[in-house]
């Protein structure tokens, strides 16, 4: 168990968490920027103490930090792999060099990670003989965060560590985390604005705003809390753990199954029998109390309305349930009332199939069973 108490002062802004936060999963932290994720991270890690008013950081049964009794353990005696915003390279070493400098440093009693294995799965065996200037932004992301990797010993803290990534790193980067959490056994903490990082890695998701944490809680709960932050935003995405069936040639769409229910996304053919994350915005979803087959929209899947929240004077944000996850869309009051909405009324929920984005995950992750 991590436990911490901050309170911190940056010129104007205050930052103020109290949180309990397991070990052993994977940690999100989700805000706007400005709210506070990263000088959490870097107080978490030891950094910024010349900020901090008072606060605890105990980590399992280590303390780390307790400014009552002026303890403070050091950076480098926390056992963390850390990765920010800003990737410091050696200049005068080598990719290779540079990895290999923490590890040397560190006695890593907890760190089981293969060098090779690790080198393969973030692309960078044709990298090892460059120097920092020889390499573009999402290269040098992907040794920076392989670095933090090789230094972890207890904790692994990642800010925005996919932010230079095209679509097919993200998804090996996002597998290789995965099995760093499941296999061994790494505690990962990572600040992120991305939904669909959220939904793929999080087993947990914090939210920030104005150097508060304001929701805390196991990711399928945060997502579909229709009174939360992080629910209530106008790009709130609803995500479907799919498998695709079939590529229909004469549509250049993709026929994918969910419980034994029919979807359509993509314009390009999908790895068949490998899990896909459709993406899927809850502005774009509408409901209907009947199956309009004659309709140009081809996702219709049949819904319950679980809950519903007033957010504001003109709508309502609608938390449905399918089959056994569940899915939120914002709706005018106006078509709450004409439709005389109530909970666990049965419908159907409808969206375009250009309105769905598939993620493809790599073949080696482990996937979330219902997001």
């Amino acid at each position: 168990m991590i436990r911490l108490e901050l309170n911190c002062r940056y010129q104007a802004f205050e930052l103020r968490a109290k949180q309990e936060l397991a070990c052993n999963q994977i940690i999100g932290l989700f805000g706007q920027s400005g709210s506070g994720k990263s000088r959490f991270l870097r107080q978490l890690v030891g950094l910024d103490q010349q900020n901090l008013i008072s606060g605890k950081i105990f980590f399992e049964q280590t303390c780390w930090l307790d400014s009552s009794l002026s303890q403070i353990l050091n950076s480098a005696d926390r056992g963390i792999g850390y990765l920010p915003q800003s990737i410091d390279l050696f200049p005068h070493l080598s990719v290779e060099q540079n990895l290999r400098f923490s590890p040397e440093r560190c006695a890593r009693k907890n760190n089981t990670i293969d060098f090779e294995i690790l080198v393969n799965r973030l692309d960078l065996e044709n990298l090892l003989p460059r120097y920092p200037d020889q390499l573009s932004g999402g290269q040098k992301q992907r040794v920076g965060l392989a670095r933090a990797i090789l230094a972890a010993q207890n904790l692994l803290v990642l800010d925005e560590p996919l932010s230079a990534q095209g679509e097919t790193h993200k998804s090996q980067i996002m597998s290789y985390l995965k099995s760093l959490n499941g296999d061994n056994c790494m505690t990962i903490i990572f600040a992120s604005h991305s939904r669909v990082e959220h939904a793929y890695l999080s087993q947990y998701l914090v939210a920030f705003e104005q150097g508060q944490i304001i929701q805390g809680g196991d990711y399928e709960q945060v997502a579909s809390d229709i009174t939360g932050q992080f629910a209530q935003t106008n790009d709130a995405i609803n995500h479907i753990l799919a498998t695709p069936v079939s590529f229909e040639e004469q549509y250049y769409l993709n026929l994918l199954e969910y419980s034994g229910h029919q979807l359509w996304a993509g314009n390009k053919p999908l790895n068949h029998l490998e899990e896909v994350l459709l993406e899927i915005r809850a502005t774009d979803i509408s409901l209907s109390k009947t199956k309009d087959n004659l309709s140009s929209i081809l996702n219709c899947i049949p819904v319950e309305i679980f809950d519903y929240y007033e957010i504001e004077k003109h709508q309502y944000l609608v938390k449905l349930k399918f089959s056994d996850i569940f899915l939120t869309t914002f709706i005018t009051k106006k078509s709450f009332f004409e439709l005389q909405l109530k909970k666990g009324m049965s419908l159907y929920a409808q969206f375009k199939s250009v309105s769905v984005l598939p993620f493809e995950l790599d073949s080696t992750s482990s996937s979330r069973s219902a997001l």
